[in-house]
């Protein structure tokens, strides 16, 4: 099973089970407490994806009461990228813009979520501060 492949299955079994156990997630997919550890850390911090873990029951679950919502993998064609490139140079010009600063968490977003999967050039290119 490739990375891709078991990510998306704790994204199926996360959406299917109210409480999943460590052991369950590691038997169903075939994998060792260290990959599991790497996997809940890169569905966290990564993806985004609120898990969290109940002591009492033992148990690992998605938070829905957290204000998130789910995507598909994203992907951007050369002129959206140059808007959001545009849209981060607007937040610098006009930091007084309310509008425009109400923005700037989409923005860290898709560069946390750029800087993770795209290795700048020589040329550093990047959404930048």
């Amino acid at each position: 099973m490739t990375e891709f492949d078991r990510i998306f299955k704790y994204y199926q079994f996360f959406s299917n089970r109210i409480y999943l156990t460590k052991s369950e997630l590691m038997g169903e997919l075939e994998i060792s407490y260290a990959t599991f550890k790497r996997d809940l850390a890169f569905l966290r911090d990564r993806l985004g994806m609120p898990i969290i873990y109940d002591r009492d029951v033992g148990a690992y679950y998605l938070d829905k009461k957290q204000n998130t919502l789910a995507m598909p993998g994203l992907w951007f064609s050369n002129n959206e990228l140059q808007g959001f490139t545009k849209l981060n140079n607007l937040k610098h010009k006009y930091p007084e813009d309310q509008d425009i600063q109400s923005i700037y968490p989409l923005l860290l977003r898709v560069e946390e979520l750029s800087n993770y999967h795209y290795k700048p050039n020589s040329s550093g290119a990047s959404l930048g501060h």
